[in-house]
């Protein structure tokens, strides 16, 4: 008995359902004061509480009639219970009723969890051609639910007056307990956001995102190595790769992270390069999402930049793969002031898009896209809004690469009408400050806030003077042959770095519709967040860098 609610549930089968402790937590991570409630649940003492309960007359005979019933059906199978692996919520007064699927933990001191499953294989479905909203919530149990799922809610947003009608977004909101330890990202949101020209695409996006957050935070220590880059040679990831810092960096007041010393250890976990297939070591603290690094190993700033959920591990490796191109592609442009190439959609994009940019229009968004200049050739498009600086902002700025040119314009148009309109929220929202200096700028938001007064527009030269003609959409050409995979491979290589790949695919995701992988690059240069962040210590980097901070939230 729950108030006036009684549960009942689950009926667990030893080694292959949740059991009571894998419920009790996932309960637990569903609170919305979870902290405190999993405070109070450890201090409490073991005994019944004496508490007197108020119930409905008859509420006791009732659960236990519902008690009795499922326990007949499980002793006799005259019929399947249905409440194998999941929990039955009757509210006493209504007599409404909903049941709850329960996906097992990770790993979990009673019963295994999902680590003790049988391995899947790579899903088979594709969430995307769901029919409808309510086809799709059923796929994605026991992943959402308000009571036991690792999302708890799962909603598609309110349209705002700002917003095209095209347009659908979508909202995931992970349970509070789900990522154990919040590393540097706890003052993010713990959310997953999407968006497409359907419900459905918007949800499946936004079930993505926060799965990927979700998975990748989710690692056991005793499962990584410890070793030191000298010890593991040529079978690890040289952390030099990843772009750290020049020496200046560590010189200034305050600077939080750690000189890389190649003889200290650190943790590593297992990844593949992806050119060859070879197995290669990657370091802990980049490849997971919150991994708690000891004094000395703290290394460089660890944000989403090549972490991706997919259909499968190829998907999600690929989808990593693009993100890491797209972000090296941005920051090179920014920080070298390279001149894009402006390019007109035109009638190349699908119907549904080129509604969604007819209605930014309207709205009085001055869209424009570009194509960036890289030496990985993969297309990379940055899709701005100008704006006057008093109804919206001087510039919002989104991103995408995808080997086929249509597909990665089509991206980074959807994502600046979902990413466009927010930003003009938070510019009107007197909770949020836009910084008056380039020191000021601290968190994702402070990015895109520092470039809403018109005054700082200065800062696009480079970008608008690429206005002089535009290049049709049709005319940008898939660069390498092959499969996706294959041509990120050659465009890599052709530009002499390589991406090797980690699955940290949690082992309760594992049993859904979801892979998640990680994306490393060797001296692919990675998004940053706040002032002094930057990771400068790339040979493909100029001496002379850009010193206005990026404006992509």
């Amino acid at each position: 008995m729950d108030g006036l609610c009684a549960l009942v549930g689950p009926v667990v089968v030893p080694g292959e359902t949740a059991c009571w402790e894998c419920l009790r937590r996932r309960r637990l991570g569903n609170d919305s004061n979870f902290e405190e409630s999993a405070l109070l649940q450890a201090s409490a003492p073991t005994a019944a509480s004496r508490r007197r309960r108020l119930s409905p007359p008859g509420a006791t005979r009732l659960l236990g009639a519902l008690v009795a019933a499922e326990a007949i059906k499980v002793v006799t199978n005259y019929t399947g219970s249905q409440l194998v692996g999941r929990q039955l919520e009757l509210n006493l007064v209504s007599h409404t009723s909903t049941v709850h699927d329960i996906s097992r933990l990770p790993w979990c001191r009673t019963c295994g969890g999902a680590a003790a499953l049988p391995a899947k294989p790579d899903p088979a479905i594709d969430l995307a051609h769901s029919a409808s909203v309510s086809e799709l919530r059923k796929r994605l149990s026991p992943i959402v639910g308000p009571r036991t799922g690792i999302v708890k809610q799962l909603v598609i947003n309110d349209r705002d007056a700002n917003e095209p009608l095209a347009l659908s977004t979508a909202t995931a909101l992970i349970a509070g307990a789900a990522i154990p330890s919040r590393h540097s990202h706890h003052d993010e949101p713990l959310v997953g956001s999407g968006k497409g020209t359907t419900p459905v695409s918007a949800m499946v996006g936004a079930v993505g995102e926060a799965i990927e957050r979700y998975s990748a935070s989710i690692y056991r220590e005793a499962d990584l190595l410890r070793a030191s880059p000298v010890a593991l040679g040529k079978g690890a990831f040289d952390p030099r790769a990843l772009c750290l810092y020049r020496a200046e960096q560590y010189l200034e007041p305050g600077f939080p992270y750690d000189r890389h010393d190649p003889k200290r250890d650190l943790s590593w976990t297992q990844g593949t390069w992806l050119d060859s297939g070879d197995p290669v070591h990657l370091p802990a603290l980049v490849t997971f999402f919150n991994y708690q690094a000891p004094k000395g190993e703290y290394l460089c700033q660890v944000t989403s930049n090549g972490l991706a959920a997919g259909s499968g591990l190829e998907d999600a490796a690929l989808r990593a793969t693009l993100e890491l191109l797209e972000r090296d592609a941005f920051m090179m442009t920014w920080l070298e002031q390279r001149r894009p190439q402006l390019v007109e959609p035109g009638e190349d994009l699908d119907t549904a898009t080129r509604e969604v940019v007819l209605e930014m229009r309207e709205l009085g968004m001055d869209v424009c896209l570009y194509l960036l200049r890289s030496d990985v050739a993969i297309p990379s498009f940055m899709c701005i809004s100008w704006g006057d600086g008093k109804n919206r902002p001087a510039a919002t700025v989104s991103l995408s690469a995808h080997t086929d040119p249509v597909q990665a314009a089509r991206k980074a148009i959807l994502e600046q009408a979902h990413v466009g309109p927010y930003i003009q929220r938070l510019m009107k929202d007197p909770t949020q400050k836009i910084p008056k200096t380039a020191a000021q700028v601290r968190s994702l938001n402070d990015h895109a806030l520092y470039y809403v007064p018109r005054s700082r527009l200065g800062s696009f030269k480079f970008v608008r003077a690429a206005h002089d003609r535009a290049l049709p959409l049709g005319r940008v050409r898939r660069t390498h042959k092959g499969s996706d995979m294959q041509a990120c491979v050659a465009a890599l290589a052709a530009a002499g770095t390589r991406v090797a790949v980690a699955d940290v695919t949690s082992p309760d995701i594992r049993q859904t519709p979801f892979r998640v992988a990680r994306a490393l690059g060797t001296y692919l240069q990675p998004i940053d967040f706040g002032h002094g962040q930057r990771r400068l210590a790339n040979p493909r980097l100029a001496a002379r860098i850009n010193s206005n901070p990026h404006p992509l939230a």
